[in-house]
């Protein structure tokens, strides 16, 4: 049908209620036939809803890494944005979707990006416990002292969530850090020079957080972090 519409002339760029395309989505919805079908026509892979989600942010928040790499393949920007400075890298961490972040991070994707409350990918897979992504993120270098805007490292974010795999993976990162690196993680929890981040987050955990809910829900104020794009 789709192939048919394209005989026809369908305009293509055309956009529903939400400002979604037809490339959108099918890479929502994992439509890999109608996908190839819609590039052989369409350019311009980067268009943004109105909530400023991509086709490839589309893809990666819900998995489809096969659908990732095609559009990866035909340009798009990788590091792209939402209007809540959410990149596709950072929405694949926060669903866990370990095939989706190696094929970003192969392509290229920044690894310290931060959304508009401050939140890495790092930060996104310590607080939702995931540790093979957690893994995957160190592994590129991704920089275990940076802090959100509630001064929370992913360290204190995994630690406040009960996750002790993740505890555990981080402060052995953490062993191999210098004492410069701890100075400045000391700074940032407001203590002097921790023996540990382990020490420095366990502190955190003993005091009300300023941040009740993961990285990026403060950008969504009132709606469910279970949320997908829209």
């Amino acid at each position: 049908q789709l192939e048919e519409a394209i005989a026809q002339g369908a305009q293509l760029d055309a956009v529903d209620e939400n400002g979604k395309t037809a490339l959108m989505l099918a890479a929502q919805n994992g439509r890999a036939d109608c996908l190839s079908a819609l590039l052989s026509q369409v350019k311009a892979v980067d268009t943004q809803s109105e909530k400023g989600f991509t086709a490839l942010i589309y893809a990666a928040e819900k998995g489809h890494s096969e659908i990732v790499l095609t559009l990866l393949r035909v340009g798009a920007d990788v590091d792209l944005a939402s209007n809540f400075g959410s990149t596709a890298l950072i929405y694949a961490a926060r669903k866990g979707h370990i095939d989706c972040v190696k094929t970003l991070l192969e392509a290229g994707a920044s690894v310290d990006l931060k959304n508009k409350s401050g939140s890495t990918a790092l930060m996104w897979a310590a607080g939702g416990g995931h540790e093979n992504i957690l893994r995957v993120l160190i592994d590129a270098g991704s920089n275990l002292s940076d802090s959100d805007e509630q001064g929370c490292t992913a360290l204190t974010l995994a630690t406040e969530k009960g996750h002790e795999n993740i505890v555990r993976v981080l402060n052995d990162a953490q062993a191999g850090m210098s004492t410069s690196d701890l100075e400045v993680l000391g700074a940032a929890s407001g203590s002097e020079a921790p023996s540990s981040d382990l020490q420095s987050a366990a502190l955190r955990a003993t005091t009300p957080s300023k941040q009740n809910l993961l990285p990026d829900q403060t950008n969504q104020a009132g709606s469910s972090a279970k949320k997908g794009p829209q």
